[in-house]
């Protein structure tokens, strides 16, 4: 069943990918369904080829996180808009999943990665990241983490929470992500208030 999850992932991640490339020429709408189409077509043709096998191993475990956000993202270009993340929360995220690399690289002594694998301390870090989506009113945040839970108290994908509840990726995406809101105009809200790219 891991197998089939991390393969369903990369599918997802490949096809965001590639809908973001080939949203340079065409129209998003376009761009979307060629993209996850072809990664679709791509994971399910040549799922045992070394291309796929290294593009999924490279990246794997996908967890939930990453998947949840291509989707989220690939749905806002497509028109359906969720709260966005504001320049606040994805700077504070970012600094803190760097110190959490470092300590569990052993930068520091102490290693929040291996509260991961146990009870107590992967459940709590369920509980606060779904009680601040709820407070924030992040739906695809609070989604992410009742299924990562699940998908861990199944055993399906890693043995370890935070490979659910984060992606290295993240390492290049919210920076990226913070230069672009930096660099962009604020769009106005038909009520007048200046909406957050997200």
């Amino acid at each position: 069943m891991t197998a089939v999850y991390e393969l369903g992932a990369a599918a997802v991640v490949l096809g965001w990918c590639l809908s973001r490339l080939l949203g340079l020429a065409i129209v998003p709408a376009r761009a979307t369904v060629l993209g996850y189409t072809l990664a679709a077509g791509i994971v399910l043709i040549s799922y045992s080829s070394f291309l796929t096998g290294m593009f999924t191993a490279l990246l794997a475990p996908y967890g939930v996180l990453l998947p949840a956000l291509a989707l989220q993202n690939t749905a806002r270009r497509l028109g359906i808009h969720t709260k966005p993340y504001s320049s606040a929360e994805m700077g504070v995220a970012f600094g803190l999943y760097l110190l959490f690399l470092m300590a569990s690289a052993g930068v520091f002594e102490w290693d929040p990665y291996s509260y991961g694998y146990g009870g107590q301390g992967a459940a709590l870090v369920a509980i606060l990241l779904a009680g601040y989506a709820l407070w924030r009113g992040h739906i695809v945040l609070m989604a992410v983490s009742v299924v990562a839970q699940a998908l861990w108290l199944l055993d399906i994908g890693s043995s370890n929470l935070f490979d659910h509840l984060s992606h290295v990726l993240l390492v290049f995406i919210l920076p990226i992500t913070l230069l672009r809101c930096a660099t962009q105009k604020p769009q106005p809200d038909p009520d007048g208030e200046n909406r957050q790219p997200g």
